[in-house]
């Protein structure tokens, strides 16, 4: 990645959830348009992001989350 911005992490979280000033916005889309490797690091964060969203409104019974743990807790058991 060029070294335009000093912590590209921050920088991709808070130009995908837009808030970097104009510009922090500018300069990163510069460097956006420029880098691959940040372009990639773009697309998996918002991949990320949208997984979370999707998993936040799934909806368990809660039985089965106890099913779920139960059998996670025997596997990892077994394992030791």
């Amino acid at each position: 990645m060029s070294t335009c911005c000093r912590n590209y992490d921050e920088m991709i979280h808070l130009f995908v959830d837009g808030e970097l000033s104009g510009r922090q916005r500018e300069a990163f889309l510069e460097s956006l348009r420029r880098d691959e490797r940040l372009q990639d690091e773009v697309a998996r964060y918002r991949r990320i992001i949208r997984t979370l969203k999707v998993f936040a409104k799934l909806k368990f019974p809660s039985d089965r989350l106890r099913k779920a743990r139960a059998a996670l807790v025997r596997r990892v058991s077994g394992l030791s």
